[in-house]
């Protein structure tokens, strides 16, 4: 599993790092990466793409308390205003016709 979603295992104290341990690496690891975003391009809008489409209820959570606006999922589905999480609509298959994709989109607006 992706190291965003879970506890690690610490080999030196071995044993798995408690939730404590575990969000605050999480708050590290995104705030370390915010800061070096904007570092390197200036300020920037505060979007997490998830490794692998890899994330839990205690990321989002956490990334809501550093600022991040938008989480990009790998969830199929149709975005709508407000929704912090951003779907997609899976359109690169080969055999993709505009028809098709065009009724994906109708069957996804209908749930």
């Amino acid at each position: 599993m992706p190291a965003l979603t879970q506890p690690l295992f610490l080999e030196g104290k071995q044993r798995t790092e408690t939730m404590d341990e575990y969000r605050a690496r999480i708050k590290s690891d995104l705030d370390f990466m915010n800061k070096r975003l904007e570092q390197e391009l200036g300020p920037q809008p505060k979007l997490l793409a998830f490794p692998f489409g890899a994330y839990n209820d205690q990321v989002i959570s956490i990334g809501r308390e550093l600022g991040i606006e938008l989480f990009f999922t790998t969830k199929e589905g149709i975005n709508t205003p407000g929704n912090g999480e951003v779907y997609r609509i899976n359109a690169g298959e080969s055999e993709m016709s505009g028809s098709r994709l065009l009724a994906k989109l109708k069957a996804q607006v209908k749930r």
